[in-house]
């Protein structure tokens, strides 16, 4: 699953070096940003039984706060 530092490297990563380059660089980012944030909104729909889900490093995975 693509999450968030996925996203962020690809922008950070990214150097247009034309127009088409502009232009085509920007839809490819714009799908890897909306995939990371579909697979965080369908990582949050899950349920668990102590904690919140939470797409951390490619998994869903239960957290809790620690006291």
């Amino acid at each position: 699953m693509l999450d968030d530092d996925d996203a962020m490297f690809a922008t950070l990563a990214w150097q247009p070096t034309s127009l088409l380059g502009l232009v085509v660089g920007g839809i490819i980012l714009a799908l890897i940003w909306f995939q990371a944030c579909s697979n965080a909104g369908e990582c949050g729909k899950r349920h668990c039984e102590h904690g919140k889900p939470q797409l951390v490093k490619h998994e869903c995975i239960c957290t809790e706060r620690a006291e």
